[in-house]
């Protein structure tokens, strides 16, 4: 009971947490954007100049014309590819908040399902009629209200494990046919893969390593980008 109230603790702070600093996350992000979209705008006007007044632009230093095409279209190739990776970014970033929502929500609104309890030779008569009472609800005559599990005889233990045998049976069969249901939701409404959906069902989610990975190449291109253009601008004016 602890390790569950602990869990689901922990759970919902990082969800609490995540959620919170998203739309900061989000605001640095749009600024991040705004940026690049500034020195993409400015480094295709340097180039459409340059390609203008080439004469010109030749005259002030043979090199600079080549230097700006460099400088230029580096900007905006990281640029673009900081804006597609960032995309799908945020893409796998939604998909693994909904995972964690979703788990919050197992650990808060478990399934009323219980372990099936396997009959052992060890267990008495009077232990399987109280499994089959607790586990399954079930009403038994008080007939199998025994006093001395001696005096039971091995016909009726054995209609006692043949009926637990049975209410086990249901209950795995009522299960397979909810797992069907929810693979076939998952299958036509969401459009998975019948071994995606089997993954699910089964809890078999794959880490997201790309997340980072991604995460920190798309910043590492943002500097890439906004350094590139430092380096030309610096260069341009030296060599004016």
């Amino acid at each position: 009971m602890f390790t569950e109230n602990y869990s689901k603790w922990y759970l919902n702070s990082l969800y609490k947490t995540i959620s919170e600093n998203r739309d900061y996350y989000y605001k640095l992000n749009q600024q991040a954007d705004q940026i690049t979209v500034w020195l993409v705008g400015i480094s295709i006007a340097l180039i459409t100049l340059t390609i203008s007044n080439i004469d010109k632009v030749i005259t002030i230093n043979s090199c600079l014309p080549k230097w700006i095409f460099i400088i230029c279209s580096l900007t905006i190739i990281w640029a673009l590819l900081y804006r597609v990776l960032m995309y799908i970014t945020h893409l796998i970033e939604s998909r693994i908040l909904i995972q964690l929502h979703s788990l919050i929500h197992y650990y808060e609104n478990p399934p009323a399902i219980g372990l099936i309890r396997e009959i052992t030779s060890e267990d008495s008569a009077s232990d399987i009629v109280r499994i089959i009472r607790e586990d399954y609800k079930m009403k038994l005559n008080d007939q199998f209200d025994f006093v001395n599990d001696d005096d039971v005889s091995t016909h009726e233990r054995n209609i006692l494990i043949s009926l637990h045998d049975t209410l086990v049976g249901i209950v795995k069969e009522d299960f397979e046919n909810g797992n069907i249901e929810i693979e076939s939701v998952l299958v036509n409404i969401f459009g998975l893969s019948n071994k995606k959906a089997k993954k699910i069902l089964r809890g078999d989610h794959k880490r997201n390593r790309s997340y980072y990975f991604l995460l920190w190449t798309s910043t590492i291109l943002f500097f890439l980008c906004c350094l590139t253009f430092a380096i030309g601008l610096g260069s341009f004016i030296f060599m004016i």
